[in-house]
Protein backbone atom coordinates (compact mmCIF):
# COMPACT_ATOMS: atom_id res chain seq x y z
CA UNK A 1 0.00 0.00 0.00
CA UNK A 2 1.44 3.18 -0.99
CA UNK A 3 2.28 5.83 1.45
CA UNK A 4 -0.79 8.25 0.63
CA UNK A 5 -2.86 5.52 0.91
CA UNK A 6 -1.93 4.89 4.39
CA UNK A 7 -2.48 8.18 5.11
CA UNK A 8 -6.07 8.64 3.56
CA UNK A 9 -7.24 5.28 5.46
CA UNK A 10 -5.69 6.51 9.01
CA UNK A 11 -7.43 9.54 8.26
CA UNK A 12 -10.65 7.97 7.63
CA UNK A 13 -10.21 6.11 10.59
CA UNK A 14 -9.79 9.27 12.70
CA UNK A 15 -13.03 10.98 10.96
CA UNK A 16 -15.27 7.94 12.04
CA UNK A 17 -14.14 7.68 15.25
CA UNK A 18 -14.53 11.73 15.34
CA UNK A 19 -17.96 11.21 14.32
CA UNK A 20 -18.97 9.48 17.10
CA UNK A 21 -17.64 12.07 19.83
CA UNK A 22 -19.31 14.77 17.66
CA UNK A 23 -22.73 12.86 17.79
CA UNK A 24 -22.40 13.03 21.51
CA UNK A 25 -21.38 16.90 21.18
CA UNK A 26 -24.71 17.35 18.72
CA UNK A 27 -26.87 15.83 21.02
CA UNK A 28 -25.37 18.08 24.18
CA UNK A 29 -25.47 21.62 22.23
CA UNK A 30 -28.88 20.58 20.62
CA UNK A 31 -30.35 20.40 23.59
CA UNK A 32 -29.10 23.66 24.46
CA UNK A 33 -29.82 25.56 21.03
CA UNK A 34 -33.03 23.94 19.87
CA UNK A 35 -35.63 25.89 20.88
CA UNK A 36 -33.69 29.47 20.13
CA UNK A 37 -33.51 28.08 16.66
CA UNK A 38 -37.41 27.35 16.01
CA UNK A 39 -38.13 30.66 17.08
CA UNK A 40 -39.65 29.92 20.55
CA UNK A 41 -42.89 28.44 18.81
CA UNK A 42 -44.73 27.21 21.34
CA UNK A 43 -44.11 24.64 24.17
CA UNK A 44 -43.71 20.96 23.53
CA UNK A 45 -46.72 19.10 22.39
CA UNK A 46 -47.86 22.84 20.76
CA UNK A 47 -47.54 23.79 17.21
CA UNK A 48 -48.36 26.10 13.93
CA UNK A 49 -49.67 26.14 10.81
CA UNK A 50 -47.34 27.60 7.72
CA UNK A 51 -48.21 27.74 3.75
CA UNK A 52 -51.15 25.02 4.61
CA UNK A 53 -48.67 22.56 6.96
CA UNK A 54 -49.16 21.76 10.23
CA UNK A 55 -46.39 21.80 12.69
CA UNK A 56 -45.74 20.20 15.80
CA UNK A 57 -43.15 20.46 18.31
CA UNK A 58 -41.36 17.72 19.95
CA UNK A 59 -38.17 16.46 21.92
CA UNK A 60 -36.30 14.11 20.60
CA UNK A 61 -33.16 12.99 22.43
CA UNK A 62 -32.87 15.88 24.32
CA UNK A 63 -33.34 17.90 21.28
CA UNK A 64 -36.21 19.96 20.78
CA UNK A 65 -38.00 19.44 17.43
CA UNK A 66 -40.70 20.36 14.96
CA UNK A 67 -42.80 17.88 12.41
CA UNK A 68 -44.52 17.95 9.65
CA UNK A 69 -46.06 15.38 7.34
CA UNK A 70 -45.31 15.58 3.87
CA UNK A 71 -47.08 13.10 1.15
CA UNK A 72 -47.88 10.79 4.21
CA UNK A 73 -44.00 10.91 5.41
CA UNK A 74 -43.14 12.43 8.42
CA UNK A 75 -40.23 15.22 8.49
CA UNK A 76 -38.46 16.43 11.47
CA UNK A 77 -36.63 19.93 11.18
CA UNK A 78 -34.39 21.75 13.57
CA UNK A 79 -35.20 25.38 12.67
CA UNK A 80 -38.79 26.32 11.41
CA UNK A 81 -39.91 28.06 7.80
CA UNK A 82 -39.82 31.12 9.37
CA UNK A 83 -36.44 31.51 9.91
CA UNK A 84 -35.27 29.42 7.54
CA UNK A 85 -36.52 31.52 4.74
CA UNK A 86 -33.49 34.08 6.16
CA UNK A 87 -30.74 32.18 3.78
CA UNK A 88 -30.01 34.07 0.78
CA UNK A 89 -30.60 32.17 -2.45
CA UNK A 90 -31.81 32.88 -5.65
CA UNK A 91 -35.39 31.89 -6.67
CA UNK A 92 -33.95 30.48 -10.06
CA UNK A 93 -31.24 27.89 -8.26
CA UNK A 94 -34.06 27.39 -5.67
CA UNK A 95 -36.71 26.32 -8.63
CA UNK A 96 -33.62 24.28 -10.06
CA UNK A 97 -33.38 22.11 -7.22
CA UNK A 98 -37.13 21.30 -6.56
CA UNK A 99 -37.27 20.31 -10.51
CA UNK A 100 -33.67 18.68 -11.45
CA UNK A 101 -34.10 14.66 -11.97
CA UNK A 102 -31.15 14.39 -9.90
CA UNK A 103 -29.18 15.90 -7.56
CA UNK A 104 -25.24 14.99 -6.56
CA UNK A 105 -24.46 15.31 -3.21
CA UNK A 106 -20.53 16.29 -3.02
CA UNK A 107 -17.69 16.30 -1.04
CA UNK A 108 -14.23 15.42 -0.50
CA UNK A 109 -12.82 12.62 0.70
CA UNK A 110 -9.87 13.78 2.14
CA UNK A 111 -12.40 16.17 4.96
CA UNK A 112 -13.24 15.38 8.18
CA UNK A 113 -17.25 15.79 8.24
CA UNK A 114 -18.63 16.91 11.47
CA UNK A 115 -21.66 15.22 12.57
CA UNK A 116 -23.88 17.85 10.69
CA UNK A 117 -22.59 17.75 7.31
CA UNK A 118 -23.29 13.88 7.83
CA UNK A 119 -27.21 14.84 8.89
CA UNK A 120 -27.28 16.88 6.17
CA UNK A 121 -25.93 14.11 4.00
CA UNK A 122 -28.34 11.20 4.93
CA UNK A 123 -31.96 13.26 5.71
CA UNK A 124 -31.74 15.10 2.01
CA UNK A 125 -30.96 11.49 0.66
CA UNK A 126 -33.80 10.12 2.21
CA UNK A 127 -36.18 12.66 2.24
CA UNK A 128 -35.63 14.42 -0.89
CA UNK A 129 -38.48 14.09 -3.95
CA UNK A 130 -35.53 13.32 -6.62
CA UNK A 131 -32.64 11.25 -7.28
CA UNK A 132 -29.62 12.07 -4.35
CA UNK A 133 -26.63 10.66 -5.15
CA UNK A 134 -23.90 10.74 -2.88
CA UNK A 135 -20.28 11.77 -4.88
CA UNK A 136 -16.50 12.78 -4.06
CA UNK A 137 -14.59 15.79 -5.33
CA UNK A 138 -11.87 12.90 -6.29
CA UNK A 139 -11.45 9.53 -6.34
CA UNK A 140 -11.06 7.33 -2.91
CA UNK A 141 -9.86 3.80 -3.35
CA UNK A 142 -11.67 2.53 -0.46
CA UNK A 143 -14.90 4.31 -0.68
CA UNK A 144 -15.42 3.34 -4.55
CA UNK A 145 -18.48 6.52 -4.69
CA UNK A 146 -18.37 8.66 -8.50
CA UNK A 147 -16.70 11.77 -8.70
CA UNK A 148 -18.56 15.00 -9.49
CA UNK A 149 -17.54 18.45 -10.23
CA UNK A 150 -19.41 21.58 -11.42
CA UNK A 151 -18.62 21.00 -14.79
CA UNK A 152 -20.81 17.66 -14.76
CA UNK A 153 -24.07 19.72 -13.59
CA UNK A 154 -26.93 20.03 -16.12
CA UNK A 155 -30.76 21.18 -15.79
CA UNK A 156 -31.71 17.92 -15.05
CA UNK A 157 -28.01 16.37 -12.75
CA UNK A 158 -27.91 19.60 -10.35
CA UNK A 159 -24.76 19.36 -7.87
CA UNK A 160 -24.67 20.48 -4.43
CA UNK A 161 -20.91 20.80 -3.05
CA UNK A 162 -21.08 20.62 0.75
CA UNK A 163 -18.19 22.19 2.94
CA UNK A 164 -18.64 22.07 6.74
CA UNK A 165 -15.65 24.83 7.61
CA UNK A 166 -14.93 25.35 10.67
CA UNK A 167 -13.85 29.27 10.95
CA UNK A 168 -15.80 29.99 7.84
CA UNK A 169 -17.75 33.32 8.94
CA UNK A 170 -19.61 32.85 5.63
CA UNK A 171 -22.96 30.96 5.79
CA UNK A 172 -25.15 29.72 2.88
CA UNK A 173 -25.78 28.34 -0.06
CA UNK A 174 -24.30 29.95 -3.15
CA UNK A 175 -24.79 29.73 -6.70
CA UNK A 176 -20.88 28.49 -8.37
CA UNK A 177 -22.05 27.89 -11.94
CA UNK A 178 -25.11 27.30 -13.29
CA UNK A 179 -26.83 24.48 -12.11
CA UNK A 180 -23.60 23.98 -8.90
CA UNK A 181 -24.44 25.03 -5.42
CA UNK A 182 -22.15 25.16 -2.90
CA UNK A 183 -23.49 24.83 1.25
CA UNK A 184 -20.66 25.70 3.74
CA UNK A 185 -20.43 27.49 7.06
CA UNK A 186 -20.36 27.02 10.93
CA UNK A 187 -21.03 23.66 11.99
CA UNK A 188 -24.63 24.78 13.29
CA UNK A 189 -25.12 26.10 10.44
CA UNK A 190 -25.23 23.52 8.25
CA UNK A 191 -28.04 22.40 10.04
CA UNK A 192 -29.82 25.18 9.14
CA UNK A 193 -28.90 24.92 5.27
CA UNK A 194 -30.13 21.30 5.73
CA UNK A 195 -33.74 22.34 6.92
CA UNK A 196 -33.89 24.93 4.29
CA UNK A 197 -32.81 22.32 1.41
CA UNK A 198 -35.18 19.99 2.40
CA UNK A 199 -38.22 23.13 2.92
CA UNK A 200 -37.79 24.13 -0.61
CA UNK A 201 -37.65 20.30 -1.99
CA UNK A 202 -40.51 19.43 -0.21
CA UNK A 203 -42.30 22.76 -1.70
CA UNK A 204 -43.21 24.11 2.09
CA UNK A 205 -41.03 26.94 1.05
CA UNK A 206 -41.21 28.68 -2.53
Amino acid sequence: MSRRRELRAERRRKRNTLIVGLIMIFLMIFSVVGFAMIGGLGNVGGGFQYEGHSFEVRVINGNQMIFTEVNNVEVGFYTDPFNAQSINFEQEAKEHLRTANTVYLVTNPDDIRGIETEILLRDYQNFANRNVIRAYTERDPFDPLPVISCEDATPDEAVLLVENQIGNMTTGITKETDYCYRVQGLEIDIIFARDYLLYNDLGIIR
